[in-house]
């Protein structure tokens, strides 16, 4: 909790998307809790878009996923 905000989630992403990228991955899904909303914001600032829904997707507490969807560009 001490480093929260301090870009290191940000950083770890950025680092596999790039990963991703260079090996040919063309798309990138995830998901996050419905109340994570920082997490949320962090998703659509680096291009992933909200696609749907997964109720009950976690476990303590119960609670529904957000599905996140990303694609690369095919222009270099």
């Amino acid at each position: 909790a001490a480093c929260r905000k301090c870009g290191v989630g940000e950083r770890m992403l950025l680092e596999l998307l790039k990963a991703g990228e260079d090996r040919g991955v063309r798309a990138f899904t995830l998901e996050v809790r419905e109340s994570n909303l920082p997490a949320q914001v962090l998703y659509k600032g680096l291009g992933f878009l909200p696609i749907g829904t997964r109720p009950n997707f976690y476990e303590n507490p119960t609670e529904g996923a957000v599905l996140m969807y990303r694609i690369f560009s095919e222009q270099a």
